[in-house]
C-alpha cells in the first residue's frame, strides 16, 4: 500500500498502523503534494519501481476528485457506483 500526503506527522502515523497491519516490506509513505506534478511523479515513480503496478488508486484531494496515476497496463472504463454508494 502506497500513502501520500501534504501532511507529513499524519502520514507518517498513518504510516506506523499500516507498516503493523501489512508489513514494512508492503507500505510506502511519501510525502506529497498533490498540487505539484513533480510531486506526483516523484511518487508515482516510486510506486512503479517497487511494484510495478497501480491495482488500484484512490485520490481524495480535499477540493474534489481526480485520478491523476492511471492504471496499469490497460486503463479501465469508469464502473457505476454500486447503489449502496448514491
Amino acid at each position: 500500500m502506497a500513502i501520500a500526503d501534504i501532511d507529513k506527522e499524519g502520514l507518517i502515523e498513518v504510516g506506523k498502523v499500516l507498516v503493523k497491519i501489512v508489513g514494512e516490506a508492503n507500505v510506502i509513505v511519501m510525502p506529497t503534494d498533490v498540487s505539484k506534478t513533480e510531486d506526483v511523479i516523484r511518487f508515482r515513480d516510486r510506486v512503479y519501481e517497487a511494484w510495478s503496478e497501480v491495482r488500484i488508486n484512490v485520490s481524495a484531494r480535499g477540493t474534489h476528485w481526480q485520478s491523476i496515476v492511471p492504471t496499469y497496463p490497460y486503463p479501465s472504463p469508469p464502473l457505476p457506483y454500486p447503489s449502496s454508494l448514491r
